[in-house]
């Protein structure tokens, strides 16, 4: 291989992790992790799901089932994270 030559999976993850498509990628993903992690019962209440920067925002139409995910944050965070395989969740905002 050459020097200047790259491996074609160095260049994927370097478009990949780039701003422009990494957001839109990880807001994909984590949509369907959410989907298959949390269960069903909590999809039906479950609206809106949006990513960007580190932040997901989660939109869920059941006020008791609201403030259980409120106060279960930090380990649907870890939830999430370990099956993306990486941290790429950093804050959840439900509202």
């Amino acid at each position: 291989m050459k020097k200047n030559e790259e491996t074609l999976k160095n260049i994927l993850q370097s478009y990949v992790r780039s701003d422009r498509v990494g957001d839109k990628y990880n807001s994909a993903l984590l949509e369907s992790i959410w989907q298959k992690e949390m269960g069903s019962m909590i999809n039906n209440y479950t609206g809106k799901i949006n990513f960007h920067k580190g932040k997901l925002t989660v939109e869920i139409t059941s006020a008791p089932l609201r403030q259980e995910l409120h106060q279960s944050r930090e380990k649907i965070i870890v939830i999430l994270n370990d099956v993306a395989g990486s941290n790429v969740v950093e804050e959840i905002r439900v509202y």
